[in-house]
């Protein structure tokens, strides 16, 4: 078994690239919309941050077709 030495670069599963133009905004589920969530991610192969993108932009197009 290879040792791991200070300075080492380790790399774990490979991560999507992070979306142009976004702020970070913390979000509070319950433990029931996040495990949903993590059932979809693994389902669709698509992160929860982009879930939540997603539901947000069908929620913001309902209510800007509602004026």
């Amino acid at each position: 078994m290879a040792s791991i030495s200070p300075g080492d670069q380790v790399y774990g599963p490979a991560m999507p690239s992070k979306p142009v133009n976004v702020k970070p905004v913390m979000v509070y589920l319950t433990h029931e919309q996040h495990a949903a969530l993590l059932k979809l991610k693994d389902k669709l192969d698509t992160p929860v941050s982009e879930q939540i993108r997603r539901a947000i932009d069908r929620y913001l197009k309902q209510m800007e077709s509602r004026k």
